[in-house]
Parts: C-alpha cells; sequence; structure tokens
C-alpha cells in the first residue's frame, strides 16, 4: 500500500493536517505511526524534518515514540548520518528511548545497517566514552547496531573487531553474540531458499 500514489498523498495530507493541529481527527493514536510513516515516504525530507520537531515540542510520550521511531526510517544517506548523530549525541533523545530510532536506523535497508556499524566503528572511541558505563545503554546500541547486518561475512567482520583488545565489547558481549546469530540464520536462510524463491517468481 505504501507504494500507492494516492495512499502516499492522503497518508501526506494527514500528516500536515497533524503538524497544524496534533489534536486533529485524521490522525488518531492508533494510526499516528503508521500515517507517519507513509507520509515519510512521500516526502522524506519534509516529513523527517517536521518529525524532529513533533519530538521535540510534544508533551504526549507516544507521539514523541512514533516520531523516533519514524525518524530512524529514512533512506536518504545524508538524513540517515544526520538522525544517527542526532539520536546518539544531541542529547535530546533520553537513552532509553534511543532504540526507538537507532532500531529504524539499522533494520530500514541493507544500507542503512552497514552505515550503522560502519559509523560505530569509526566512532567507536567517541561512543565508548559516552555510552559504555551505561551497560544497558551500550549493550542496546551494540546489538542493534549488528543486527542490521545481512551476511555472514559481516558478521566475521564484527567478530574480528571485537576480538581485538582495543575494541572490547564488555557488557554488550551477549548482545553481539544474540545479534550476530541472527544474521547468520538469516543469512542462512536466505541462501537456503535463494533457488526456490527464483524458481516460483520464475527468475
Amino acid at each position: 500500500l505504501t507504494g500507492d500514489t494516492a495512499v502516499l498523498e492522503e497518508a501526506l495530507r494527514r500528516f500536515k493536517s497533524f503538524v497544524e493541529n496534533p489534536d486533529t481527527d485524521l490522525v488518531t493514536g492508533d494510526v499516528r505511526t503508521a500515517v507517519f510513516r507513509t507520509a515519510l515516504r512521500a516526502d522524506e525530507g519534509f516529513v523527517s524534518a517536521e518529525l524532529k520537531k513533533i519530538f521535540e515540542t510534544a508533551d504526549d510520550p507516544g507521539v514523541q515514540r512514533s516520531a523516533l521511531s519514524v525518524m530512524g526510517r529514512v533512506k536518504d544517506r545524508d538524513r540517515h548520518a544526520e538522525m544517527l548523530e542526532y539520536a546518539l549525541y544531541s542529547g535530546k533523545v533520553r537513552y532509553q528511548d534511543m532504540a526507538f530510532v537507532l532500531n529504524g536506523l539499522a533494520t530500514t535497508t541493507s544500507e542503512g545497517g552497514r552505515k550503522c556499524w560502519d559509523n560505530f566503528v569509526s566512532d567507536f572511541d567517541r561512543l565508548v566514552a559516552k555510552f559504555r558505563e551505561q551497560h544497558v545503554v551500550w549493550g542496546m546500541l551494540l546489538g542493534v547496531t549488528t543486527r542490521g547486518l545481512k551476511t555472514c561475512e559481516e558478521a566475521n567482520v564484527v567478530e574480528q573487531f571485537f576480538a581485538d583488545p582495543d575494541h572490547p565489547a564488555g557488557a554488550g558481549q551477549r548482545r553481539v553474540a544474540q545479534a550476530l546469530e541472527a544474521v547468520r540464520t538469516n543469512a542462512a536462510r536466505l541462501d537456503r531458499d535463494r533457488d526456490a524463491v527464483a524458481s516460483f517468481l520464475g527468475l
């Protein structure tokens, strides 16, 4: 449905109505996240910028969570990097809420998952300084960062990175192990089913 032009236009119309009046009957709580998400596909630049404003000004935690979770679904490379920086370092996203945006950034696209991991590697010292003493947050960060990867080769790279004494996973070791097990399981399933799916689709 999110690829249907009429659906996209209607979602964007409702989103704009919400921006003008958060109490609008066009965006009730039970459809809010779906409307935000579909509107993002219609106009990522406008909607992502407005979602940030909504998050920063809303009093309702449910609205804030909806905004955060959809902010993490941006696909544009520059916006993805901007959202990572915002979630991790702006100080506006509470530790307990970071997973809402980071999960989307890591899992919405394969490229997004790789970018999250690349950012973790390049920013490792900065992340350690800010988060490693916060054991729950550190574990979440490592788990989310690695779960967006798609191949066994990528999982091997992660293991090699944390095997280096200069890059200890610390309290996040279990979360990394769980995420990599999921990556390898999914990669094996895709490899196993690839020919059958291609045959079914006539490819």
